[in-house]
Formats: structure tokens, C-alpha cells, sequence
């Protein structure tokens, strides 16, 4: 007879020395990312779905009978001061979109529980720092979701860029672009995309330099005319000067005709590491030569890895105080305040000082 799963059976979530060992979960949104972490939920047997928020609650309905989860409750948005009072829920998933973040998370904040969201964590680096503060009073983690961390391939190459392997950091590129262009809905209340797409690209040059950029420049153009119209830009270079002399350029894209592409060139005094994009693994080779696989078509395929690497380490947060956050306020705050500054940079057309940190932050 199968072993069955004991989260199925309903039996304890506490192990012999009374710790926790079953996070029980809340997803605040169920759009692309909210599915995806779902599956990544559902996969991880430290964890148990017990709600889905969602104001589109047909979709959700569908996705739970495909999976047979009729004990996952599906819930309304106006309903989430209710789940809240749930004593059992431990955490909150905050996929919602980026205008609503700041709201759920300090409700969330409130009622004592854990937090994972999605970058960013609120639309201006002020409600961030407000955030953090708070989540510290309460004693609770607020985890923010910078995927690559997670990667194993660029966790690889930060770990031989800090062991020195090409000396002194000269320079540092990334390019990120999406494949498929978004739905043009989707832009309606997504930020621009400094704080929407490039911000974990300043995440990650930030922590291959370790120091903060003095100055940063953007410039940006709108080939789509949605995003025009929404004084937005489809396409972006970005320039960070550091203060040890490191330059990092990221060219940043809504979507490109050939597939998802995200690169890391790191240049040193001793060498250069390079991450190419990830293509599917089989080649097809005939009389005319080798047909490379083609790229991911986008951002779930890519980074599955990371996701669920993610998940994970926010399941360690949850159940161990004691675990050291691998994606800091500090971190999450710098990435933003580059944001900001590239939306100050376009608009005056100039490279500016990057500003400092909110005094709450410190």
C-alpha cells in the first residue's frame, strides 16, 4: 500500500521539540507569478496551501479541481482581513500587483505573519523602508523575491567572482530582456520598467561589486505606443559608477523576437566570467551544420530552479528565526533606490548621485 502524505492525513505540524515543521500558506494574488508559486507550494512538503486570494476566483477554482485541493479555500480580496484571523496561518505569498503590495504586507504585518513578495516590495523606496521597519517591530520576516540569488548557475558565478577568480572587478554587464511581449493590460499598473524589470538587475550587479553605485544614468525609448503613452520606455541601457572604479551597464527590453535572454559578462584585471543565455539543452545537427536549442520563452522556465530555491529558503525563515535572510532590507533597498534614480536620470537627462537610504531603513 502507498505511503500516504502526512500534510494530506492532517496530522501534526509540530516536530518532538515543539517547533513547527509545516508552514501553512496564504497566496495574495493568482496571476503568472501567483501560479507559479503555487505549483512550487504544492511540490514542497514543508508547506500547505490553506488560501487563494484572488478578485478572479473562476481560474482559481479550475487550477484547484485540476490538483485536487478541495481543502484550499478560495477567497475574494475583500475577504483577507478574515483570513488573516486564521491563528494557523503562518505566512502570506504577496503576488498581487505592485500598487497593492504595500497594503497587504502591513495588514499582513499586523496579524503577525510571515511575508514573501514579489519585487518590489511597495512603489517608492519610503513605503519599502516602512515596511521593513515594521516587519522588524512585529519580529517577522519580509522576504523580498530577487529570484537570481536562487540560480544556481549565477550562483556559481558570484562564488568564483568572490573568490577572486578574475581580480579586480573592471566591469559588469548584464542584458535582460523578456521574450513574449506582456499583455498590454498588464502595463495598465505595472510599474515602469526601471522598478519593474531592470530593479533585479541592479540587485544582482550590486551584489557581484558589494558596494553600493555613487551615480547612475538611464536612458530609455517606447517602441510600443501603450508604453509610449504611459511615459514608460520598452527598451533601457542603464549606467551605475561605483566608487572603487567598477562600471555596471544593464541593457534592459520588454521583448525580443527570439525568446527570453539573460546574460552576465564580469570583467577583471585577471580574466572575465561569462554567463550566456540558457537555451534548451538538445542540438540538431544535419549536412548544414548544428541548430542551437532555442531560448526559455520566458521568465517561469528560466529561473524554475530559483523559484522553488526561493520558496524554500522562506520556509527556513519561517520555521528558524535563527536563519540568516539572504535577500537583506539593505539589498532590497538599494536595488530601489537605483530605480528611483534612473526615473530621476531620464527625466533630467543626466547621470545623478544616487540617493541615500531613508532614515528608517537604517
Amino acid at each position: 500500500m502507498p505511503r500516504s502524505n502526512p500534510i494530506r492525513r492532517g496530522l501534526s505540524t509540530m516536530s518532538s521539540s515543539g517547533l513547527k515543521k509545516i508552514v501553512n500558506i496564504a497566496i495574495c494574488g493568482f496571476g503568472r507569478a501567483g501560479r507559479l508559486h503555487f505549483h512550487n507550494i504544492r511540490k514542497n512538503h514543508r508547506c500547505l496551501l490553506k488560501y487563494v486570494l484572488d478578485c478572479e476566483t473562476k481560474p482559481v477554482h479550475h487550477t484547484l479541481n485540476e490538483y485536487n485541493l478541495p481543502k484550499v479555500e478560495i477567497v475574494c480580496d475583500r475577504e483577507y482581513d478574515r483570513i488573516l484571523q486564521d491563528k494557523d496561518l503562518d505566512a502570506v505569498l504577496v503576488t498581487t500587483p505592485t500598487n497593492t503590495h504595500e497594503d497587504y504586507i502591513q495588514q499582513a504585518i499586523r496579524a503577525n505573519k510571515a511575508i514573501f513578495c514579489e519585487k518590489p516590495v511597495a512603489s517608492s523606496v519610503a513605503g519599502i523602508a516602512q515596511c521593513y521597519s515594521e516587519a522588524d517591530k512585529a519580529g517577522k520576516p519580509l522576504f523580498c523575491a530577487f529570484n537570481r540569488r536562487f540560480d544556481p548557475s549565477l550562483l556559481g558565478l558570484h562564488r568564483q567572482v568572490q573568490e577572486g577568480k578574475i581580480g579586480k572587478i573592471h566591469e559588469i554587464r548584464t542584458t535582460s530582456r523578456d521574450g513574449e511581449l506582456a499583455p498590454m493590460s498588464y502595463f495598465k499598473q505595472a510599474p515602469v520598467i526601471y522598478l519593474d524589470s531592470a530593479v533585479h538587475d541592479f540587485d544582482w550587479i550590486c551584489w557581484l561589486a558589494r558596494e553600493e553605485p555613487v551615480g547612475v544614468f538611464a536612458h530609455g525609448v517606447a517602441h510600443n505606443k501603450v508604453i509610449a503613452d504611459r511615459n514608460d520606455s520598452d527598451t533601457a541601457v542603464i549606467v551605475l559608477s561605483f566608487p572603487s572604479g567598477i562600471i555596471g551597464t544593464v541593457s534592459v527590453g520588454r521583448y525580443s523576437t527570439y525568446g527570453y535572454d539573460q546574460r552576465t559578462e564580469v570583467h577583471g584585471d585577471k580574466g572575465m566570467l561569462v554567463y550566456e543565455n540558457a537555451r534548451e539543452a538538445v542540438q540538431f545537427a544535419s549536412s548544414q551544420g548544428y541548430l542551437s536549442g532555442t531560448p526559455h520563452p520566458s521568465f517561469p522556465e528560466r529561473y524554475a530552479e530559483a523559484y522553488a530555491g526561493e520558496l524554500d529558503h522562506f520556509v527556513d525563515l519561517v520555521l528558524d528565526p535563527s536563519v540568516p535572510m539572504r535577500v537583506t532590507r539593505e539589498s532590497t533597498l538599494l536595488a530601489s533606490r537605483v530605480a528611483a534614480a534612473c526615473e530621476q536620470s531620464v527625466r533630467e537627462g543626466r547621470m545623478v548621485p544616487l540617493a541615500a537610504a531613508p532614515e528608517s531603513a537604517v
